[in-house]
């Protein structure tokens, strides 16, 4: 707690982000500053600093979502067993297509797509964040030359957009969920 001394101006005072932002007001203070500020006398005796814990906030959300961007953008280095090491949990949750990939199933899956899409590229459009949940839209795209699974290569652009939602902890991805048309990205391997 911080008691504002006489004659101190509270539109001047600096908050330590390690300390406290709760600020004890003095009734005779309170009054002067009312009338140098021209604002209605406070009648509480305590007030709150709300903006250094929505601050904190922020920062966490900001960091969250330099997480997520860093982990789609990163599929654009091809080196996707690195990538999962540095942002995917190993403990993973991963609600996509009802959880039918654990953390090494979509690993696998997207170094398939990796191998038969060799400039596959995902760009970020849009990230949405508060606390550690991160919504990130972005586009996909690249050109299917080499055979996936059963799918021989067909020249076709393949590419889409979709909708992942993050949780992240301690700078990793521990629960997923990726929505996008799902029938229409695997369309896209078939020969025209």
């Amino acid at each position: 707690m911080r008691h504002l001394l006489p004659g101190e101006d509270l539109r001047k005072l600096q908050f330590n982000q390690s300390k406290s932002c709760l600020i004890k007001l003095r009734e005779p203070i309170v009054k002067y500053m009312a009338i140098s500020i021209k604002i209605k006398p406070i009648s509480l005796t305590q007030k709150r600093c709300s903006s250094y814990k929505n601050q904190n906030m922020n920062n966490s959300a900001d960091k969250n979502k330099i997480t997520a961007r860093n982990f789609y953008e990163g599929y654009n280095d091809h080196d996707l067993a690195s990538l999962f090491e540095k942002y995917i949990s190993h403990d993973l949750i991963n609600h996509t297509l009802g959880g039918a990939f654990g953390r090494q199933g979509w690993l696998d899956y997207d170094i398939a797509v990796i191998s038969a899409v060799p400039n596959f590229k995902i760009t970020v459009l849009e990230q949405i964040a508060e606390g550690n949940k991160v919504v990130t839209r972005w586009k996909s795209e690249g050109t299917h030359t080499k055979p996936f699974f059963d799918k021989d290569a067909t020249g076709n652009n393949i590419g889409g957009e979709g909708v992942s939602i993050d949780v992240i902890e301690n700078d990793k991805i521990i629960e997923h969920n990726f929505i996008t048309d799902f029938t229409k990205v695997g369309e896209q391997f078939n020969k025209k």
